[in-house]
C-alpha cells in the first residue's frame, strides 16, 4: 500500500516514533501544532516519503487522535519558516495556525481539519507534504500508537544548510553508514531496511 501510495517499487524503512499521550485534558505540552515532516527530513532528496501511523487502540477526537489538513499536501508552500531550526512544539502555536491559514489562502484553498478516527490495529497513511497534528487527549485513557516513517527508492542524502548558514545534521546521518563520497547513506540495510520491492 505505501508503495502504491507514493508510486514507487520499494519502500526502505526512515525511522519510527513510538508515540505516548496521557490522559491530561489541560496538558498543553501533548499537543502537536501543525507541521509538515518534510521540514525535518530537508536531507532528504524524496518528495514522496510518507507515514504510517498505527494506533494501539480505537482513537478518535477525545483523546487526541492525529488530525489531517486535506489537500495540503498538493500545496505550493509559501512564506515558510525555517522550521529545521527550531522543533514544532517549541514554537508559538498561533503563528503555526497563522502560517497554515496563509498556505491554505495563497493556494486558494481552505483549511479543512479532518480527524483520523481509527479502529484499534488499523493504519493511516499521509504524506511527508501534508499538514498535520493533534490536539490533548481529554479520555480517561493514554493514547499511544507507532508511526513508521517511510522513504522511497530515489530518497538519498543532500546537503541541506538552515537559516544562520549552519548544516542540517538528522537523526539518522549518525546511524547509518557512509558512502564512499563520506555521505549518509539513506539505503543503509542495517538501519534503513528494504520493507517490500516489487511491482505496483
Amino acid at each position: 500500500m505505501a508503495a502504491r501510495l507514493a508510486a514507487t517499487d520499494q519502500i526502505r524503512l526512515w525511522n519510527t516514533t513510538l508515540i505516548y499521550k496521557p490522559p491530561r485534558a489541560d496538558d498543553t505540552t501533548s499537543i502537536i501544532p501543525w507541521h509538515m515532516d518534510r521540514h525535518y527530513w530537508s536531507t532528504c532528496t524524496s518528495d514522496d516519503m510518507l507515514t504510517a501511523w498505527i494506533p494501539f487502540h480505537d482513537c478518535d477526537e477525545e483523546i487526541g487522535t492525529i488530525t489531517m489538513v486535506d489537500g495540503s499536501n498538493r500545496w505550493t508552500e509559501v512564506g515558510a519558516m525555517d522550521s529545521t531550526t527550531q522543533h514544532f512544539k517549541d514554537r508559538d502555536r498561533d503563528e503555526l495556525d497563522a502560517m497554515l491559514n496563509a498556505n491554505a489562502k495563497a493556494n486558494g484553498d481552505s483549511v479543512r481539519k479532518i480527524p483520523m478516527l481509527i479502529a484499534k490495529g488499523h493504519m493511516s497513511f499521509h504524506s511527508c507534504l501534508t499538514y498535520h497534528g493533534s490536539g490533548s487527549n481529554r479520555s480517561p485513557r493514554p493514547r499511544q500508537a507507532i508511526s513508521f516513517h517511510l522513504q522511497d527508492r530515489t530518497n538519498r542524502w543532500r546537503p541541506f544548510h538552515l537559516a544562520d548558514g549552519n548544516p542540517l545534521t538528522y537523526n539518522n546521518d549518525v546511524l547509518v553508514r557512509q558512502t564512499p563520497e563520506g555521505h549518509p547513506d539513506y539505503a543503509d540495510p542495517t538501519f534503513c531496511p528494504v520493507l517490500w520491492e516489487g511491482v505496483v
